[in-house]
């Protein structure tokens, strides 16, 4: 009589056994994939500050452009009006 109930013990620690192999191997798994989700995050974190700071750069330097830009505008507008004024002298 004894055997099956040794049997049965046997059986349960194995399965426990079994059990607590399981879950240590899913910690494992979830600490894995932590540590990679925690260094994606970290990388998508630094891609994004440095696109940040390239993107500020390109804004200023747009900015500078514009106002070469204008400046330039402005400069070839003044020699326009006053080309006009003499081609208008000139024709009186």
């Amino acid at each position: 009589m004894e055997t099956p109930l040794v049997d049965e013990e046997a059986k349960a620690h194995y399965e426990i056994w079994q059990l607590k192999t399981k879950i240590e191997t899913l910690k494992r798994k979830i600490d894995m994939e932590k540590q990679r989700a925690d260094k994606n995050f970290d990388r998508a974190w630094e891609l994004g500050e440095r696109l940040t700071k390239e993107n500020d750069e390109l804004k200023k330097e747009r900015h500078a452009n514009f106002k070469e830009w204008m400046m330039m505008g402005l400069k070839l507008k003044a020699e326009n009006d006053e080309l006009k004024k003499k081609l208008n002298l000139t024709q009186d």
